[in-house]
């Protein structure tokens, strides 16, 4: 296994294809395959609301420097989007972190009662008297089949945001 030194000095050291490349895999092998995705097929919606919001939080710091709700609704927008209306989750994306805040900090919130999930609807989500409910099997399969890639990154974005990209991916890498 890679040292963590040995590690820093390759995503140093390369261009910065081998620090997303690494960012891409990770996730992917060690979060999205074997945590989220189960997390889906046992209809385990909350533990897949925080897996889906760590994964695109994580993207919305390396992609754009944003750690904020902006971030997360503009990665919600470029990468988990269906083409339906009723699947652009980007446009709930305050309502979805709001609810991941309850879940992850204040379970027993008042506002836990304005977010619900629904897997037998047809529509990835809708707002119903005052209610938005979700359905988590379509926001998963948005999340997983829009997954970013290295050859999307490349065309997406400028070498010199790349090259920004790498250097957050390290700043992450090493902060404590």
């Amino acid at each position: 296994m890679e040292t963590k030194e040995q590690r820093l000095k390759r995503l140093k050291n390369n261009r910065p294809a081998e620090a997303l490349l690494t960012m891409v895999q990770s996730l992917w092998n060690m979060f999205v395959e074997p945590e989220i995705k189960p997390a889906c097929e046992h209809n385990m919606v909350c533990l897949l609301l925080l897996g889906i919001h760590a994964v695109a939080k994580i993207w919305s710091e390396i992609l754009f420097n944003d750690k904020s709700v902006k971030g997360f609704k503009r990665y919600l927008e470029l990468y988990v989007d269906g083409d339906a209306d009723n699947q652009k989750f980007s446009r709930i994306a305050d309502k979805l972190n709001d609810k991941r805040n309850i879940i992850a900090h204040q379970w027993l919130s008042c506002q836990g009662h304005e977010f619900g999930f629904n897997s037998k609807m047809n529509e990835g989500w809708r707002i119903e008297n005052g209610i938005t409910f979700i359905n988590p099997r379509i926001y998963f399969d948005c999340f997983y089949e829009n997954f970013p890639t290295w050859d999307d990154i490349r065309v997406r974005f400028s070498e010199t945001e790349i090259e920004q990209m790498k250097e957050r991916i390290i700043k992450m890498y090493t902060r404590k």
